[in-house]
């Protein structure tokens, strides 16, 4: 069986996403994003998750899908995961607010180092 089977990665909601939601009327919490393409084997993913939870799982599909050349796999797979602070800081001045927002990054732990309204802050 599929340990992270029980576990769905699709839940995963971005700012844009829930903008979505507000517009159809979903609230807070109950939003799901589809899933990206998948590259992993099941066994692979399986391990991946064992050794170092789903943010493992997150990286290595986001490294498998951009070796498969499939960009927008590769930055939804990473958006999925909880990234530091620093490296958020990093593709945000690499580029722009815009790009964070439009894949969905979760901002949880800039948002603790450097205050509510980083990311729109010059």
């Amino acid at each position: 069986m599929d340990m992270i089977n029980g576990l769905d990665p699709a839940k995963h909601e971005s700012a844009a996403m829930l903008d979505a939601c507000a517009v159809t009327g979903v609230t807070h919490g109950t939003c799901v994003r589809p899933e990206p393409k998948r590259y992993l084997d099941p066994c692979e993913r399986e391990i991946l998750f064992r050794e170092g939870g789903m943010n493992a799982v997150y990286a290595a599909e986001s490294g498998a899908a951009d070796e498969a050349g499939d960009a927008d796999a590769s930055w939804a797979w990473l958006a999925m995961g909880e990234l530091p602070a620093d490296v958020l800081l990093f593709w945000k001045r690499r580029r722009g607010a815009a790009f964070i927002r439009k894949w969905g990054f979760s901002t949880r732990h800039a948002d603790a180092a450097y205050g509510p309204g980083w990311l729109d802050m010059e």
